[in-house]
This record gives structure tokens, C-alpha cells and sequence, in this order.
């Protein structure tokens, strides 16, 4: 007897994401978008995403198609922008501004699709005295005041470094839950 589950469709199938992330939090987010059924297309650069060097990349990759496409080629931003015609979602990773500069920010996609969802994921916003900083786990969680939380605990003054990357998982499930709802 076969089983329900074989027979039923999953929540996202028929949706269609573009995924311009790189590091863990957008690549986390577009992973639960494919385990929930959307077509997830990776978009690359010619040498590879960076992180494919991070043994936890095959994992969070799973279920993505992948494209190679140079985002400094105009043919290959004519080739972003027919991909976006017909996608659902675009999610990217990139420093604010860098999107628009390259003619794939969600002003010039939306102009051709006025119903896509365009999810931004920065360290600390588009705009603001930290918007220019590399978001990356540590500086998050000093800026954020986590690394205080627990001062001292480890016997030692001054701050204690998570192993859990905390910022990371929380903003790919704040890029999930803003993107599903």
C-alpha cells in the first residue's frame, strides 16, 4: 500500500527561487524553501561559491540546481533577469547596494515581476552607521552584545564565543518565515 506522504504535494512545490546567497544564513533559508518543495537555483560565480570549501555547504545545498553565471557580464544580468521573469522568490547575501549596481535589485526585478518576494539578507540592515560593515558571525554577536551574555562563565573576564553560530541560524529563519508568509 503505498504510502500518503508519496501521494501528497510538498507546501512550496511550483515555487521558483533564485538564490544569489553565499555563507550560511541564506543557504540555510533556501534550503528549508527546497526541503519544502521550491525549485531552488543557485546562482554561482565561474569559480565556485567560496563556502563549497565548508563540509556543512553539501548539506545546506541539497536539493539546488546550480547555474554559473558571471555577475560582472551584461549577458549574464540579461540571463538573471529572464530567470527572474519567471521566478517566485530571489534571495541574495550581498553588501546593500551591490544588487542595484548590478541591475538585479529588487526595484529593476519587480518591474517585470511586480508580485515577486525579494529577500535581502545583510548583517545589519540597507541603511544605518553599521549597514557598510562585513557581516560575519563575531561581529554580529559583539555588536549585538551576545558575546557579554555570558562573560565569565567559562572562568575567564571578558567575552565567550559561541560554537553555535546564533546570528546565522536566526537570520535564515527570519529569510524562511518572512519569505513562507
Amino acid at each position: 500500500m503505498p504510502s500518503q506522504r508519496n501521494e501528497m504535494t510538498q507546501a512550496l512545490e511550483g515555487i521558483t527561487v533564485l538564490d544569489f546567497s553565499q555563507g550560511m544564513a541564506g543557504s540555510i533559508a533556501t534550503m528549508a524553501l527546497s526541503d519544502f518543495g521550491a525549485e531552488v537555483i543557485k546562482i554561482e560565480p565561474p569559480e565556485g561559491d567560496p563556502y563549497r570549501a565548508v563540509p556543512q555547504s553539501h548539506l545546506w545545498n541539497r536539493g539546488k540546481k546550480s547555474v554559473v553565471l558571471d555577475l560582472n557580464d551584461s549577458d549574464a544580468i540579461n540571463q538573471i533577469r529572464k530567470l527572474a521573469e519567471r521566478a517566485d522568490v530571489v534571495i541574495e547575501t550581498f553588501k546593500p547596494g551591490v544588487a542595484d549596481s548590478l541591475g538585479i535589485g529588487y526595484e529593476t526585478l519587480k518591474a517585470e515581476r511586480p508580485d515577486l518576494v525579494y529577500c535581502s539578507i545583510t548583517g545589519f540592515g540597507p541603511k544605518g552607521p553599521y549597514s557598510d560593515y562585513k557581516d560575519y558571525e563575531g561581529l554580529i554577536e559583539a555588536k549585538s552584545g551576545r558575546l557579554m551574555i555570558f562573560a565569565g562563565i567559562t572562568g575567564r573576564e571578558g567575552p565567550s564565543f559561541a560554537v553555535v553560530n546564533v546570528a546565522s541560524h536566526a537570520a535564515a529563519m527570519g529569510a524562511f518565515r518572512g519569505i513562507v508568509s
